[in-house]
């Protein structure tokens, strides 16, 4: 389905981004699937085998991109699961751990959030827990180092990035970067950003890990909303 390429924010969430690493050094994204995807709101992946995280909320923004921790109702919940934003969720804002931001692969991130899905509604809050049709995969993930000053594949500098609705920003100190064919990726700042890269998410058979049961989510979008 494509790649897609994210700055991390360790000055922001250090042990959210420090525990997000170790795993993805592990291979523990690799052959996840997007269990839940919701238009409008987000998708998530991930979940358990992981140490609890302490909440970092922070002033970075929900907004197109942003890469959070989940977490049940409990702040102190989140351990290896995350969702992307694929539209502005204001209401999310400093209730949850923003640990990362969208710098590359804005049309990707817009192809997986209308996938078809099956519409599932949990709780007495008529949570939306989506699940797609034919399952979304992250083949691997992976993190990576580069320099300040690189463009993005796209041409795009330090501070933006490109995709099918045009050039966005994306954030404080973000950077884009170059990646193979089907690699998903995300990363940290520049000035010895590293990056981590998640392999490119395809329609696939969901592969080892994928998810089980419902799990906190991220202000779950409702019946109605």
């Amino acid at each position: 389905m494509g790649r897609m390429a994210f700055e991390l924010f360790p000055e922001d969430a250090p042990k959210t981004v420090a525990q997000f690493k170790d795993l993805v050094r592990k291979g523990f994204y690799d052959g996840k699937a997007f269990y839940r995807v919701v238009r409008g709101h987000v998708i998530q992946t991930g979940g358990g085998e992981a140490p609890k995280l302490p909440p970092e909320f922070n002033a970075r923004p929900h907004v197109f991109g942003t890469l959070g921790l989940g977490r049940t109702a409990d702040e102190w919940s989140g351990d290896s699961e995350f969702y992307v934003c694929v539209a502005a969720r204001p209401y999310l804002d400093g209730k949850y751990t923003v640990f990362g931001r969208l710098v590359e692969g804005a049309s990707v991130l817009e192809r997986i959030a209308v996938v078809p899905v099956e519409e599932k509604w949990e709780g007495d809050g008529r949570m939306a827990m989506h699940k797609p049709l034919e399952p979304v995969v992250i083949k691997k993930a992976r993190l990576e180092a580069r320099g300040a000053d690189e463009p993005g594949e796209d041409g795009s500098r330090p501070g933006e990035h490109r995709g099918r609705l045009g050039r966005r920003p994306c954030g404080r100190g973000a950077r884009s970067g170059r990646f193979p064919d089907s690699d998903l990726r995300l990363l940290p700042p520049s000035g010895g950003a590293t990056r981590s890269g998640l392999r490119s998410v395809g329609a696939r058979g969901a592969g080892p890990g994928s998810r089980r049961g419902r799990r906190g989510t991220p202000g779950g979008d409702t019946a109605g909303n």
